[in-house]
């Protein structure tokens, strides 16, 4: 499924896809991430998780992303060097990173 969508125009997100599709091209693998505080303050404003049970939350699927991804990829999750880019959302926000991001796409 992740490459036949790759066939098309869009995006995937998570899935280890950046492994799946390694060989493919015309793609670009972003990882995306945040400090703490910012994960907090996104998790209690979108996704309505408790402030005191947030970084407990975040800490407990960040570990299991992590195991994920190892299992199915023998690599590892954080690793920079699997990532076309990484980009800290805290820097520009949400909105803005998206934004840079398909400006990033569509300069292809």
């Amino acid at each position: 499924m992740i490459r036949d969508i790759s066939k098309k125009s869009g995006v995937i997100v998570g899935r280890c896809a950046d492994y799946i599709l390694k060989d493919s091209k015309n793609i670009y693998k972003i990882f995306l991430y945040s400090d703490m505080k910012n994960k907090i303050k996104r998790a209690t404003k979108y996704y309505g998780v408790d402030k005191k049970d947030a970084s407990t939350i975040i800490s407990k699927v960040d570990k299991q992303r992590e195991k994920h991804y190892k299992y199915y990829t023998n690599r590892n999750w954080r690793e920079f060097d699997n990532y076309d880019f990484a980009i800290n959302v805290d820097t520009l926000g949400v909105e803005k990173t998206a934004i840079l991001i398909k400006n990033i796409i569509l300069k292809k």
